[in-house]
């Protein structure tokens, strides 16, 4: 019997090939429909994350403004890398425990793969609560937070002495010393996750209350002074101010998320974040308003 052809051979093993290429699952290739699906980010928080709006305007009669954290995020993602589920209550003080129980059961249905919670824990350490308490309320937020394997953003403990007391008297205001231990409990725990980076939250609020922020605008380095950052209960974020909370934000991401990570936010200036929440009056007002340091050394 005659052996076949050289080239027949060769387009059978061909066909062979191709025939269990098809076959075969692909162990590697182009990026699935599940790699390629949006990203979840759940924002978790209180009055700062939902743009809490005081009602009481400043000395000068200015009206206060902000917008929720959504708001100001809106430029890190496009909608095909992530969406955005904003969880936040504004009246999580009037029931921590519950309030944001409810908020975690919400994100725990969404399976997020990343949680920010810049002032999740803040009625976890403020309000009315018997003495050497503070840091057991505090252990049930944080347990709260073990429910999720995702990046863990989670903000620490500002000192808001000097807040309004309309707003946020004086016996819900930690100590200095009650508001060190809590910070260091959740430095502590923090450290033991891989996966939660916390957000230095109780410096930004130092920096806003006294000096103000610096930040870049238009390429340069300028100091957006308190008034600008704070509303005029000194409690809570204005426009500009949670423009400046969302660019610090962007830089934890980064240093925080892997490197292959498809929610690493990159070049996003804080003029774009200031355009996304329309913010460019505020800013424009602010640039013009000397900084407390600049006007004490016009005297």
């Amino acid at each position: 019997m005659r052996s076949c052809h050289p080239l027949i051979g060769r387009i059978a093993w061909i066909v062979t090939v191709v025939a269990l290429a098809t076959a075969l699952p692909s162990q590697a290739g182009p990026t699935t429909r599940a790699d390629a699906a949006p990203r979840t980010v759940v924002i978790l928080g209180a009055s700062l994350s939902a743009g809490f709006i005081c009602p009481f305007p400043g000395e000068d009669g200015r009206v206060n403004r902000t917008v929720k954290l959504k708001q100001a995020l809106a430029e890190f993602w496009d909608r095909e890398t992530a969406r955005v589920s904003d969880c936040s209550d504004f009246a999580t003080f009037l029931d921590p425990v519950g309030k944001q129980t409810v908020q975690v059961d919400r994100a725990k249905n969404q399976d997020p793969d990343l949680l920010i919670g810049i002032d999740f824990l803040f009625w976890f350490g403020y309000g009315v609560v018997p003495a050497g308490k503070r840091l057991e309320l505090l252990e049930k937020g944080l347990e709260m937070l073990t429910a999720f394997d995702c990046p863990i953003v989670v903000g620490d403990f500002p000192d808001m002495t000097g807040a309004d007391p309309r707003m946020l008297r004086k016996a819900q205001i930690p100590s200095t010393e009650e508001l060190r231990t809590l910070n260091e409990r959740v430095r502590s725990w923090a450290a033991e996750r891989a996966n939660v980076r916390v957000f230095p939250l109780a410096k930004w609020v130092a920096e806003l209350k006294s000096d103000g922020r610096t930040v870049v605008v238009e390429g340069e380095p300028v100091k957006l002074g308190p008034a600008a950052l704070m509303q005029s209960d000194r409690l809570h974020p204005t426009k500009l101010g949670i423009a400046v909370v969302a660019d610090g934000l962007r830089a934890e991401l980064d240093a925080f998320l892997d490197e292959g990570s498809r929610l690493r936010v990159g070049d996003v200036s804080f003029d774009a974040i200031v355009e996304s929440i329309r913010a460019d009056l505020e800013l424009e007002e602010a640039l013009a308003e000397p900084t407390a340091a600049e006007a004490a050394k016009s005297k």
